[in-house]
Parts: structure tokens; C-alpha cells; sequence
């Protein structure tokens, strides 16, 4: 494929994500944004910070939200956010998710509480619910 659109591009990263393929998945982002220069979107990033989840890539799912926020310029929305949570919490990391919440942009919604109040029982956290 000579070229590539960012839905292309969006469908390669999402597909290798969503198969845990997580050093493929990155490393064809930073080639998409740096060798062919294409900004990525919204939805590129919800695919990635799900990836990170689901793979335990915390430091990288953090590195990522930061990134998208500071050098792509992207707003988060409630699904980046929702990403962020359940990243920290999969690691068992309940205090930060619970911070992370409180210093959200939007108000948190019921995706929000749902996942956070799930890593709760997860970890069998009383004190969160």
C-alpha cells in the first residue's frame, strides 16, 4: 500500500493492539507519526491505551496519555480517561486510579465509577466502594 490514510493506519495499530502485540503496536505508531509524518487522531489513542490495559503496560499507557495530551495536542475524552483507569487499576495501582479520577477535565461518568469501583472488588478494596 503506497499510501496510507490515518484510518489505515489506525486499523494496522488497532489490530496488533487488540492481539497483544504491544512492541509491534507502538513501534508502528511512532513510524506512522515520525517516518510518514501522519498526526494521529482521537481514536488511534483509545486503541492504544486499551492495549496498554489489557497488556499491563502501565509506563507505557501513561507515557502514551501524556503524550497525546502534550505533543499531539489531542483533549481527552471520556474513553482516554476510562483507558487511564483501568490501566492504573489492572496494576493494582487503586490510589493513583483514584486520584487520576479527581483530577480529571470532565466529570467522571458511570464507565468511570464502574471500572474503578470494579478494581476495587478486584482487589478487594472496601474502602473505594
Amino acid at each position: 500500500m503506497s499510501h496510507r490514510c490515518i484510518i489505515t493506519w489506525n486499523t494496522m495499530i488497532s489490530g496488533l493492539a487488540v492481539n497483544g502485540l504491544c512492541d509491534n503496536f507502538i513501534k508502528l505508531f511512532d513510524n506512522m507519526c515520525y517516518e510518514h509524518l501522519i498526526k494521529p487522531n482521537d481514536v488511534i489513542f483509545i486503541a492504544i491505551l486499551s492495549a496498554c490495559a489489557h497488556g499491563g503496560l502501565v509506563e507505557e499507557g501513561k507515557i502514551i496519555f501524556n503524550r497525546m495530551v502534550n505533543e499531539f495536542g489531542i483533549e481527552p475524552r471520556i474513553e482516554h480517561y476510562g483507558c487511564v483507569v483501568d490501566i492504573l487499576g489492572r496494576d493494582g495501582l487503586l490510589d493513583k486510579a483514584i486520584r487520576f479520577v479527581g483530577a480529571m477535565r470532565l466529570e467522571p461518568n458511570a464507565v468511570i465509577w464502574a471500572t474503578l469501583l470494579s478494581v476495587c472488588r478486584i482487589y478487594k478494596n472496601g474502602i473505594c466502594c
